[in-house]
């Protein structure tokens, strides 16, 4: 069966579970399969095998790119920045 590209979106654009993966790392996350789906989280219990594969092979690259973020400060930030919606 071919992919469209409204498959190609889902599964690589952005909040996708690709990207997630990539931007775990980047943003020096600990690993944690998830993606959004219309705004609503979906987390790795309720991913498919294959959303969960893409997640991990984009950490991977990643890992191998070793591109994070540089955040200015000597140690990496204990709490994600991207989390802080005070």
């Amino acid at each position: 069966m071919l992919k469209t590209n409204a498959d190609t979106a889902r599964m690589h654009g952005h909040d996708s579970p690709y990207d997630f993966g990539l931007r775990d790392y980047y943003y020096w996350r600990e690993p944690e399969p998830r993606y959004r789906k219309a705004g609503e989280l979906v987390l790795e219990q309720d991913m498919t095998p294959a959303e969960i594969k893409l997640y991990w092979a984009a950490y991977q690259l990643a890992v191998e790119d070793g591109d994070r973020k540089d955040f200015g400060l000597d140690e990496p930030l204990e709490e994600d920045p991207e989390d802080n919606h005070d």
